[in-house]
C-alpha cells in the first residue's frame, strides 16, 4: 500500500498476515513525524544546503550500532538515480520525502537483525537510512529509507507496558522516522534532542504516556 500525505510518500507492506492490524496507524504516525520535524532535521537542512556533508544517519533499533543500508532487502532502489516503485512520486521537490515501511514477524526481523547487526534475535524496529554511507550521490535526494517493525515484538512490548498494540506500533514508527531524518541517541546530547522531538510528536498524537 502506498499513501501520499502532502509532500510525503509512504509505502507500507505487511508480511505478518496472522496479526490483524490497521496500517493507517503507521501512515498517521509517520506523516505526523515528518510534518513536525522534517524541515529542521539533519536531512531537511541538507536539502536546503546541497553542499553540506552527509548527515550522521544510523541504522536503528533502540540498540542499533551499524549503519548498513538494506540493499536488495526492502528496496531495489539503492543504486537508482530516482525511485520507481509503486505510487511514489516521480517529480520530487526539495520538500518531498519518500519512505517504505515493512511490518513483519519475528522470524523475518531476526534474519534482518542477524544479517545487518550480527544479532541473532528479533528486535522491535530497524531503520535503514538511504542518505548515508560512502557514496549516496546516486540516490534520489529525498529518498529517506526503510523502516522495519516486528508486529510480534510490538505486541509483546505493548502487553508488558500495558498500553495498546496500536500505540506501540505508532511509537516505533515515530522513533524509526526520526532516525531516517538523521536523529540519533548515541550521546546524552543527541538523546536529549531526539527524544524531545519524539516527545513532541507523541504529544501531538496523544501518545505521550509511552514516551518515557
Amino acid at each position: 500500500m502506498n499513501r501520499k500525505a502532502g509532500t510525503y510518500s509512504i509505502g507500507i507492506t505487511q508480511h505478518c498476515p496472522e496479526i490483524e492490524f490497521d496500517v493507517d496507524i503507521v501512515h498517521w504516525a509517520a506523516s505526523a513525524t515528518l510534518n513536525e520535524h522534517a524541515a529542521e532535521s539533519p536531512v531537511g537542512m541538507l536539502s536546503k544546503r546541497v553542499t553540506a556533508p552527509t548527515p550522521p544517519v544510523g541504522a536503528l533499533s533502540k540498540r542499533a550500532t551499524a549503519p548498513v543500508p538494506p540493499v536488495g532487502v526492502l528496496s531495489k532502489r539503492a543504486t537508482a538515480p530516482a525511485p520507481a516503485v509503486g505510487a511514489l512520486s516521480k517529480r520530487a521537490t526539495a520538500t518531498e520525502y519518500e519512505i517504505s515501511v515493512l511490518l513483519t514477524d519475528d522470524a523475518e526481523m531476526t534474519a534482518l537483525n542477524s544479517e545487518y547487526r550480527g544479532i541473532d534475535a528479533p528486535t522491535d524496529v530497524l531503520a535503514f537510512a538511504m542518505r548515508e554511507g560512502e557514496d549516496c550521490s546516486a540516490m534520489h535526494p529525498m529518498l529517506l529509507g526503510d523502516i522495519v517493525i516486528s508486529l510480534e515484538t510490538a505486541a509483546r512490548q505493548a502487553a508488558t507496558a500495558k498500553h495498546s498494540f496500536e500505540t506501540e506500533v505508532a511509537f516505533l514508527t515515530v522513533h524509526g522516522v526520526l532516525h531516517l531524518l538523521g536523529y540519533e541517541h548515541e550521546t546524552p546530547q543527541e538523546e536529549a534532542i531526539m527524544f524531545a522531538k519524539q516527545e513532541a510528536t507523541l504529544r501531538q498524537l496523544r501518545l505521550r504516556e509511552i514516551s518515557s
